[in-house]
């Protein structure tokens, strides 16, 4: 479990989802659906384990049931992102002038296929 107060972000969210898609026939399936999660690997290890957890937890729920996903990819990478709240975009020069607008942080990629 995760304690807001001190663990921020602890949780996985999802990049992509792709729904199951039936073919014209029950026996026949096009797509059994996937997506590609992602989650925070700064912090403690307990941190990163929950995250992942979670991560796994949603790619269950998603595929519906423990042994109905696989994972196909898994990569940590450098995610950039922006931060834009009032005061930045009142402020005609704060996209430059504030060095914390953008936020780099190492995050863990995984890509999944639900199973037919």
């Amino acid at each position: 479990m995760c304690l807001s107060a001190l663990l921020s972000g602890c949780t996985a969210e999802f990049v992509e989802r792709r729904a199951r898609r039936a073919g014209p026939v029950p026996e026949v399936v096009l797509d059994a659906g996937g997506g590609h999660l992602r989650y925070s690997l700064r912090g403690f290890r307990l941190a990163v384990a929950s995250r992942r957890k979670d991560a796994i937890e949603k790619m269950e729920a998603f595929c519906g049931g423990p042994d109905r996903y696989t994972i196909v990819d898994e990569v940590a990478r450098e995610d950039v992102s922006a931060r834009y709240v009032a005061t930045d975009l009142a402020d005609e020069d704060a996209l430059t002038k504030n060095s914390r607008h953008f936020q780099s942080q190492t995050v863990q990629h995984l890509y999944f296929e639900c199973k037919k």
